[in-house]
């Protein structure tokens, strides 16, 4: 009988993470074509690992909403939580009443006029 010993579940649980990292940035590079074109697998893997750290940090933990989050990241920088022109992202993100979906919903909706038009200085999203 096969023993799942800590080593075993720890390369799971790598491979888990990898596998939903490269989910993410497929999608994102599907969603962001423009804005990505000129950062390599390496540079965006490295982008969407931070964020999912990030995401954890404030309570945000379900694969969807952390995709919605490291959404978030691209199109308003790696540091929008802190920028003061989207201030309520920071804010919400912080509410310990609020559970991970609710945040993200609530980031989305704040985040709303920029989502499609531009952030402070950049293209936000790419159309199409």
């Amino acid at each position: 009988m096969f023993r799942m010993r800590p080593a075993h579940t720890e390369a799971l649980a790598h491979a888990a993470m990898d596998d939903y990292v490269d989910r993410v940035m497929v999608h994102l590079r599907t969603v962001f074509p423009t804005r990505l074109s000129g950062t390599d697998d390496g540079a965006l893997d490295a982008i969407v690992r931070r964020g999912i750290t990030a995401a954890g940090e404030h309570g945000v933990t379900i694969e969807l909403d952390v995709c919605r989050y490291l959404e978030c990241v691209v199109a308003f920088g790696e540091d929008f939580t802190a920028h003061d022109a989207y201030d309520p992202a920071g804010t919400i993100l912080h509410d310990r009443e609020l559970t991970g979906t609710e945040k993200m919903d609530r980031v989305e909706a704040a985040l709303a006029p920029w989502r499609y038009d531009h952030a402070p200085g950049q293209e936000v999203r790419d159309a199409g």
